[in-house]
């Protein structure tokens, strides 16, 4: 497997991201995103872009020269500071819910999130050092897609109230 062989997933990143904006603007035209909504089209993009970027990251240390075991180790990094960083945004963008929206977020999706990045944020930094290769660096990619695509569906399945013009 070459670093290259991670461009279609870099596509479907990046369909997902345009889709959600698709459906965020027709879902919300002429109205104002709800605190719940605006957190979580924020992390859905925030996990399609990491997705990305890190599945960018050992192209770009291909492109610039290095070797077969370094392009991956550059890869499984940059993903684990990604995954790291994701993490972090996600509870500051919780915290600044109201306190009646952030007891709406689900337990099963923090689980999800923080617990499976978390996880494969540290198999990923332990690869680094102990194994590189494809294998984190793909999983720890389609997780970040897995997370997008179930916060879009749970976006376009929300219901919202009807504005009466």
């Amino acid at each position: 497997m070459t670093p290259s062989s991670l461009s279609i997933l870099t596509d479907f990143s990046v369909a997902v991201v345009g889709f959600s904006g698709i459906v965020a603007a027709l879902a919300y035209q002429g109205s104002r995103f709800a605190p719940l909504d605006r957190f979580r089209v924020f992390t859905l993009l925030l996990y399609a872009l990491c997705g990305a970027f890190g599945s960018l990251a050992p192209m770009v240390a291909q492109g610039f020269g290095a070797s077969e075991p370094l392009y991956w180790q550059i890869g499984a990094g940059t993903l684990s500071l990604l995954m790291i960083g994701s993490i972090l945004a996600t509870f500051v963008a919780a915290w600044q819910l109201p306190p009646a929206d952030r007891v709406k977020l689900q337990l099963y999706v923090w689980v999800l999130v923080v617990g499976g990045n978390a996880v494969l944020a540290v198999w990923l930094a332990v690869s680094v050092v102990a194994a590189p290769g494809p294998g984190p660096i793909m999983t720890a990619i389609i997780w970040q897609l897995f997370l997008s695509v179930l916060l879009f569906i749970r976006l376009i399945l929300n219901p919202r109230p009807v504005s009466s013009e």
